[in-house]
């Protein structure tokens, strides 16, 4: 029996999130109620999704065409599998004509000597983006930027749409399901077995392969943290005042930009690179990086920070900054939030 089954995942290398197992979201091929002498001749599946805020909402279209090889016509009455509570709604059409499903069954109708009949199954299934997780894992971009904050995808990550089939139900040399998926931008059709079929293009149309098809959500290259505010003091120096921006580049790599001034007469901009682990539930993201102070007043002076940070909605800082030209070490600790 043919069945379009969609279940979310991430892959194995996702850091970002787990999955926990979904029921399938399905939709079956209908089956004879009682033996007669028809033949599968073609089945065909198209999905069509689009992405919101979520998750993938997909229009699936089954098609499904039959033949009556003896010499007499044959009253067809044609079984649905129930539809997962996913799937909604659920429309049937036999050679063009919608037909009444009652309670499973598709109202029945002939088939002539000879002749073939093609039924249709139409629904809609939602792919929650939401989904419950595992390991309750936050990246740190997350955790720190609660309100403008993305969620950045490793490289590899994927969150799949299977659809898988049983070959055993065809007809001898009648090859297997053609599987076409039209992906949303931003996403992309992956057939493992046959890579050619697979466009990066937004709004690509793929025919799949006869055994599952996969969409995969692209990872960016730069995902939008927000600005962050921190205060506190260097040693022997007095207060600190900092402000700036931070992005993602993977759940593990974050940038950023910060100006920070005594509020006096010194004034510094400093890139910084940082790798950060997720937040585990109430175990805080640690975050080491690597980053250079560029003193613009009183005397221009550039230097060396490594940056340790423990954050947990609210950030905690720790600046370890040494200025070669004047031999001078500097260390700062402050509380940091953001947006």
């Amino acid at each position: 029996m043919s069945v379009v089954a969609a279940v979310l995942a991430l892959s194995p290398g996702a850091t970002a999130r787990a999955i926990s197992p979904l029921p399938p979201i399905s939709i079956a091929a209908p089956v004879p109620t009682a033996p007669v002498p028809l033949r599968v001749l073609r089945d065909e599946i198209t999905v069509t999704c689009v992405a919101d805020e979520r998750g993938l909402s997909c229009d699936v279209l089954g098609r499904y065409r039959y033949g009556n090889p003896g010499r007499d016509p044959v009253r067809a009455e044609l079984s649905v599998e129930s539809p997962s509570p996913a799937m909604v709604p659920l429309r049937v059409r036999v050679d063009g004509r919608l037909r009444r499903l009652e309670g499973t069954r598709i109202t029945p109708f002939d088939v002539p000597p000879g002749g073939e009949v093609t039924v249709e199954l139409m629904g809609r299934m939602r792919l929650p983006e939401d989904y419950a997780s595992i390991f309750f894992l936050t990246p740190a971009l997350m955790t720190r930027h609660t309100v403008l904050g993305e969620e950045p995808l490793p490289a590899d990550a994927s969150r799949l749409a299977y659809l898988p089939s049983d070959p055993e139900r065809f007809t001898e040399g009648v090859s297997g399901p053609r599987v076409h998926v039209v992906a949303p931008s931003g996403w992309r059709v992956r057939s493992p077995e046959s890579t050619s079929a697979s466009r990066d293009t937004a709004g690509s149309e793929a025919p799949g392969s006869p055994w599952y098809v996969a969409l995969q959500e692209q990872a960016k290259l730069l995902y939008h943290g927000g600005p962050f505010l921190a205060a506190g003091g260097t040693f022997g120096h007095g207060f600190l005042l900092r402000a700036g921006y931070e992005v993602g580049f993977h759940p593990l790599l974050l940038g950023s930009l910060a100006v920070e001034s005594d509020l006096s007469d010194e004034l510094a901009v400093t890139p910084l690179f940082e790798a950060a682990l997720p937040t585990l539930v109430f175990i805080p993201s640690l975050g080491l990086g690597l980053g250079a102070p560029i003193r613009l007043l009183p005397e221009t002076r550039a230097g060396l920070r490594v940056q340790l940070t423990a954050s947990l909605l609210v950030s905690f800082v720790s600046s370890f900054d040494y200025f070669p030209a004047d031999d001078e070490w500097r260390v700062s600790l402050l509380g940091q939030i953001g947006l």
